[in-house]
């Protein structure tokens, strides 16, 4: 069992306060089979009370990866627009062997920021106020459905004219959406270099600039009704929509917009909204029969009863289904 102290500092060799770090065993945290997260072996617990000082006991003889963050200051709303230069971080593997490791000089780097602009869909030419634009916030979410190590990063204001800049952030594969959008529009998409960055995961190693969102008025829909095998309307079904392709199961964030649970109505109908185009898999199944449904091995076993739907972008189809049994 061994003991380090190490020393977190800025650019010009200053001890830094009041930072996250966490050190993990091997090259950091993964997911394992069921997406569940690698547990740091240390923390804020073990900390020196000294600035900028990290000593956590009792580690194990083995390769780790220190990861640091000093973040922005506590705030209570999404940054305004423009660069803002607020976060350090740091990443440093590690090899614990047999004598304890002193004064290991550990020095943060700048973050990187994603900025763009906000655009409407409309099939009619209107859109939202100013004063409507500038009360959205979008959203950055890690890939692997970690939380950020400060929850402000995650949050994006916009200016008058619909322009937004992050918050520095460590580098990372993120995702970027908007999951509240104003009444009577749906978030359609993030692009960026030809790719939706709201589905496929943004890998962060510089500044990224001319990120589109968009907003639409006329999104896509899948609706129809569920029945019970005898043919009857079946109230009581959960509606399960996702992707049809295995890579897209998992690292897919906190708030998938391809991946919907939507429960029948009185009458067995239902109606999934905002679909980005793309191929799904489609099941009826009894309320609360797959609690883990999002889980990768569960999807696994739910595909192989699913009905295959493909939309293009504003598409609206009509699916009836028959309720599924579930057995794992």
């Amino acid at each position: 069992m061994k003991t380090s102290r190490t020393v977190l500092c800025d650019g010009v060799g200053k001890p830094v306060p009041k930072h996250g770090r966490r050190l993990y065993p091997g090259s950091g945290p993964v997911p394992d089979a069921r997406g569940r997260q690698t547990r740091a072996v240390a923390g804020r617990h073990g900390e020196n009370r000294r600035p900028g000082f990290l000593s956590p006991l009792g580690v194990p003889a083995g390769q780790y990866l220190l990861r640091a963050v000093k973040g922005p200051e506590r705030l209570r709303r999404a940054p305004p627009p423009g660069p803002i230069r607020s976060l350090l971080w740091a990443t440093l593997p590690i090899s614990v062997e047999t004598s304890d490791i002193r004064d290991l000089a550990v020095t943060l780097r700048t973050g990187f920021r994603i900025a763009g602009r906000l655009e409407f869909d409309s099939a009619s030419g209107d859109q939202p106020s100013a004063d409507v634009v500038r009360r959205l916030v979008a959203t950055i979410e890690l890939a692997d459905g970690r939380p950020l190590d400060t929850p402000v990063l995650g949050r994006i204001g916009f200016d008058f004219d619909g322009r937004f800049s992050s918050r520095e952030l460590p580098p990372g594969r993120y995702y970027l959406r908007l999951n509240t959008p104003p009444p009577g529009w749906t978030f359609k998409s993030a692009m960026w270099n030809g790719r939706d960055v709201a589905n496929v995961p943004l890998s962060l190693d510089q500044d990224v600039n001319g990120v589109v969102l968009t907003l639409t008025d006329h999104p896509g829909e899948l609706h129809g009704w569920v029945q019970t095998a005898s043919g009857a309307r079946d109230a009581a079904a959960t509606v399960l929509v996702f992707p049809a392709e295995r890579a897209s199961w998992v690292d897919s964030g906190n708030n998938p917009p391809r991946l919907r649970s939507i429960r029948a109505g009185r009458d067995g109908a239902y109606k999934v909204v905002g679909l980005p185009a793309g191929a799904y898999l489609v099941v009826a199944v009894a309320d609360d029969a797959v609690p883990d449904w999002q889980d990768p091995t569960t999807l696994q076993t739910l595909a192989r009863m699913a009905t295959r739907v493909t939309l293009a972008d504003g598409d609206t189809r009509s699916l009836e289904m028959k309720t599924v049994a579930v057995r794992r």
